[in-house]
């Protein structure tokens, strides 16, 4: 299901669903997402790590301490309330 473009249909056929409706149903029940999803997420999945791969990229590039914490130097932006009122209006 993730190799190739093959129409859910044609799969649900394949796997003697009587629709693609029963298959959508019977594959959600079992994995909790649309097969369309799961078919969208792995190839998205498939395209980071080809391109990690591409790019020579490994986890061991990223310097990241757990135990340092928060730094209180780096700026923070507060949210604020852009184009909306904050004061309400009597009519």
């Amino acid at each position: 299901m993730t190799e190739g473009e093959t129409p859910l249909v044609e799969i649900a056929l394949s796997l003697r669903f009587s629709c693609q409706a029963n298959f959508s149903r019977a594959f959600r029940q079992s994995t909790g997402m649309a097969p369309g999803q799961y078919r969208r997420d792995v190839t998205a999945a498939l395209d980071i790590n080809a391109l990690r791969v591409r790019s020579g990229f490994k986890d061991t590039d990223l310097h990241i301490d757990p135990g340092a914490g928060f730094d209180e130097n780096f700026p923070v932006s507060q949210p604020g309330l852009r184009g909306r009122t904050t004061h309400l209006i009597s009519t």
